[in-house]
């Protein structure tokens, strides 16, 4: 296991000091503006973007674009689209998918719709970008993210997200 931490938003601007001393291999920031992703990136530190986004969090959000007819993958198409927006896009090397849109106890439509947008952004991203397949946090272990159609890779990284141990 290699050793990253978290930042969030301008966090990471203040965060570049600890960075730089610390040797770590990875920092994972929620939306941090662009000009510190450059410098850790700069830092030869891969980062790792968590873009908060309708499905952080709610599974009333995902169940709403089920019930308009959106698809997994024109939904995924709008996520990737809406990163390519911000400032850390171009320094970013992975962007973690939105947690706990499912858990395994949902109802099996809506875990199924979940895990087929996370194979889309998955699929969506450009070389040299990754998906990270988000858990839900505190104690839900995840779940399997096969490619997300016929053709396209499968997910290869999963992100786990705890706030307190064990």
């Amino acid at each position: 296991m290699e050793l990253s931490a978290s930042s969030q938003g301008n966090g990471l601007r203040r965060a570049l000091p600890l960075i730089e001393r610390s040797g770590v291999k990875a920092w994972v920031a929620l939306d941090p503006p662009g000009t510190a992703a450059d410098e850790v990136r700069s830092l030869g530190v891969d980062l790792i973007v968590r873009h908060p986004w309708r499905y952080d969090f709610g599974e009333g959000a995902v169940r709403a674009d089920m019930d308009a007819g959106w698809t997994p993958a024109e939904c995924a198409t709008e996520f990737v689209q809406d990163c390519k927006t911000r400032g850390w896009w171009p320094y970013a090397g992975y962007i973690m998918t939105p947690p706990a849109m499912a858990v395994a106890t949902s109802p099996p439509d809506l875990l199924a719709w979940a895990i087929s947008f996370q194979g889309y952004v998955h699929a969506l991203l450009v070389p040299g970008k990754a998906a990270i397949v988000c858990n839900v946090p505190n104690g839900h272990y995840g779940y399997y993210v096969p490619a997300a159609a016929p053709g396209l890779p499968e997910p290869t990284e999963y992100g786990c997200q705890e706030y307190f141990w064990p």
